[in-house]
C-alpha cells in the first residue's frame, strides 16, 4: 500500500500535465479515446472479471447512451450532464430488463443470449433512422457543455473526460472493496457456497449488470458528444469483443487490468494500421503471443515476478559464452 500511493500521485500528476508536453493534438485524441474505452473495460470486468460472466453485448449499451444522448440533446436541447445521467438510467433499465430473463439461463447459454441481444440490437440501430440516423448515423453532435461553457479544444475535453473516467473508477475502486464488490467474487469462485453464506447471488448478478451497462453508456455517450458523429458501426458484435479482449489482455478480476489492457490494446491497433491488409493477420499473431506469455493478463506478469524472471534469464544467456 506504501508503494501504491506514491506511485499513483506520479500517474495522477503525469495524466493531468500530459497537455502541456504532449508534441501534438494526436496524442490528448489518443488519450482521450483511451479514457472512453477504460471506462468500457472496467465496466465490463465487473462481470467478466469480478462476477466470472460474460455479457458480450456491452456495445449494444454503449450505442444506447451514445444516442440517447445525442438526441435529448439536439432534439430537446436537454443540457448535456443531465443527457448523460439520462443515457446512463435507460442502459440500466434496459439492462435490468434483459438481465432478468438472460440470469434464468448458466455457461455457455448465457453468453449466447447476449450475443443474440448483441445482434439483435445492432439490426435495430441500422434500421430505426428516425432515431439512429441508420447506418449514416447522427452528425453535427453537440459537443460536451457545462452550462455555457462548451469544451471544444482537444486539451478542454481531455480534462473533462479525464475528470469523469477517474471517479467512476474511484468510485469503482471503493465500491469493489465493500461487502458487494467481496459478494461478487464469492459468486465467482463459488455460487452455492455464497448462497449458503448469505449473499443473494441472483440480485447481485442484477445489480452487478446493470451498473456494467450503465457505466458502458457514459463511455458511448461520452465518445458522440466527442466525435460529434456516431453511427451502427460503432456498437456492433466485434466492438464486444474488442473490449473482452482489452480485458483478457490486462487481467480480468484486477482493478487496473483493464486499463493497461485498454493501452496495449489501443496502441497496438494503431500501430497496425499502417500494414493495411496484414493488419487482421499480425494483430491475430500478436493476440496469440500475449496470450501465451501473459496468459493471466499484463497485471498479473508485472506483479509476479515474471518479468524479473525473464530480464535475469536473458542476461544470463546473454552472458553464457561456449568454449
Amino acid at each position: 500500500m506504501n508503494k501504491t500511493i506514491p506511485a499513483v500521485a506520479v500517474l495522477l500528476a503525469a495524466l493531468f500535465t500530459l497537455p502541456s508536453y504532449a508534441p501534438n493534438d494526436y496524442i490528448l485524441h489518443m488519450a482521450i479515446i483511451i479514457s472512453l474505452y477504460a471506462i468500457s473495460a472496467s465496466a465490463l470486468n465487473i462481470m467478466m472479471g469480478y462476477l466470472g460472466l460474460l455479457p458480450l453485448c456491452i456495445a449494444a449499451f454503449m450505442g444506447v447512451g451514445a444516442y440517447t444522448s445525442a438526441n435529448l440533446t439536439m432534439r430537446f436541447n436537454v443540457p448535456f450532464p443531465l443527457a448523460l445521467l439520462a443515457a446512463a438510467l435507460v442502459a440500466g433499465i434496459g439492462a435490468l430488463l434483459l438481465a432478468i430473463p438472460s440470469f434464468r439461463t448458466k455457461g455457455i447459454y448465457y453468453i449466447i443470449v447476449t450475443i443474440g441481444f448483441q445482434i439483435i440490437i445492432t439490426e435495430v440501430y441500422q434500421n430505426l433512422t428516425d432515431l439512429t440516423g441508420g447506418s449514416i448515423g447522427i452528425r453535427n453532435i453537440p459537443k460536451p457543455s457545462v452550462g455555457p461553457f462548451i469544451f471544444t479544444s482537444k486539451t478542454e475535453v481531455y480534462y473533462l473526460f479525464l475528470v469523469i473516467t477517474l471517479a467512476i473508477h474511484a468510485f469503482l475502486f471503493i465500491m469493489l472493496k465493500t461487502h458487494l464488490g467481496r459478494s461478487l467474487q464469492a459468486i465467482r469462485e463459488n455460487e452455492p457456497k455464497a448462497t449458503v453464506m448469505g449473499v443473494n447471488s441472483y440480485t447481485h448478478k442484477l445489480f452487478a449488470f446493470s451498473l456494467s451497462m450503465s457505466l458502458s453508456a457514459i463511455a458511448g455517450a461520452l465518445y458522440a458528444h466527442y466525435m460529434s458523429h456516431v453511427s451502427s458501426d460503432n456498437f456492433t458484435l466485434l466492438n464486444s469483443i474488442d473490449y473482452f479482449l482489452m480485458v483478457t489482455i490486462g487481467g480480468p478480476g484486477t482493478f487496473y487490468g483493464p486499463i493497461l489492457g485498454t493501452i496495449v490494446w489501443t496502441f497496438v491497433m494503431e500501430a497496425l494500421h499502417a500494414f493495411r491488409g496484414l493488419k487482421e493477420l499480425i494483430y491475430g499473431i500478436l493476440l496469440v503471443v500475449i496470450m501465451l506469455v501473459m496468459p493471466k493478463g499484463t497485471v498479473s506478469f508485472l506483479t509476479t515476478g515474471r518479468v524479473a524472471r525473464l530480464l535475469r534469464r536473458g542476461r544470463a544467456v546473454k552472458a553464457y559464452r561456449p568454449a
